[in-house]
């Protein structure tokens, strides 16, 4: 291998690396770091974000838990909407007086 090829191959890898740690880094929500908060290493998680749940499991990133996704998420059904509409109405309930 001459001196260019290596230069290439330098390169290219160190491309590839950057943005594989860039695309990797930075895509979690609050709530996925909120989902590990009280969690062990490797330990199931999930969250609803919009009208999806999204689950995984708790890993580190920047030395802390996040739940990283390792399934597609699921739609919210309405028994999962229920409880939550019911809390917001009775908070702005019992707010307003």
């Amino acid at each position: 291998m001459n001196i260019m090829n290596i230069g290439t191959w330098m390169l290219i890898t160190s491309a590839t690396l950057s943005f594989s740690v860039q695309a990797h880094d930075g895509h979690y929500t609050n709530k996925s770091w909120a989902a590990c908060e009280e969690k062990a290493l490797a330990e199931h998680c999930s969250y609803a974000q919009g009208e999806q749940i999204h689950q995984g499991s708790c890993q580190p990133v920047k030395h802390l838990l996040v739940c990283d996704k390792d399934k597609a998420p699921a739609l919210l059904t309405t028994s999962d909407k229920a409880p939550v509409k019911f809390v917001k109405i009775f908070q702005k309930q019992t707010t307003a007086d």
